[in-house]
């Protein structure tokens, strides 16, 4: 059998604010006729606030992003039975410390990165852990900091350095620390 939905982002662009006005009427439409069933959110895709939808007929699912400034609309079956792709997100949330590029990184970043990383301990997603072997002993003006991430058992290290502007992100051996 066709499907109802199929056909919903034809002959327009939803990235086009006149088109996508166009797909939400359609999308609106739909679900008055029965064709489509709002469901609650089974696990986040893209953003929070998305939608989804069943299409009762098929049994197919659908996610729908609504736009904002930072955020392009997005409309896509979704296959539920698929594994989370958790690695291929942006999110820290979702990702962890994986995503966040490794090797020299400057004062500012670093800066940053601390920050961000104490708001994960905060959260209980990381611990802070004694090094068990340090590069650095005996230079003055590194701060070094270990960190294991709970959900993977990676170690990774902070080292700041209060001259050069220079500091390190790294990933260490997830058996080390332990």
């Amino acid at each position: 059998m066709k499907s109802t939905v199929a056909s919903v982002t034809n002959d327009i662009d939803i990235r086009k604010y006149e088109d996508w006005v166009t797909f939400e009427k359609r999308i609106n439409s739909l679900v008055d006729a029965g064709h489509l069933r709002r469901i609650a959110a089974l696990r986040m895709l893209h953003v929070r606030d998305e939608e989804w939808f069943l299409e009762p007929i098929s049994g197919d699912i659908y996610v729908n992003v609504r736009p904002d400034d930072k955020i392009l609309p997005t409309w896509e079956k979704v296959d539920i039975f698929a594994p989370t792709v958790a690695e291929e997100s942006k999110d820290i949330r979702v990702a962890g410390l994986k995503i966040i590029p490794t090797g020299e990184i400057n004062s500012q970043t670093a800066t940053g990165l601390q920050w961000l990383l104490s708001i994960l301990v905060e959260q209980g997603k990381l611990e802070i852990i004694p090094p068990t072997t340090s590069l650095n002993q005996g230079s003055s003006g590194n701060a070094e900091t270990w960190y294991r991430e709970y959900a993977t058992g990676d170690v990774y290290r902070l080292i700041e350095r209060d001259r050069l502007d220079r500091s390190f992100w790294e990933l260490l051996s997830p058996s080390r620390g332990r």
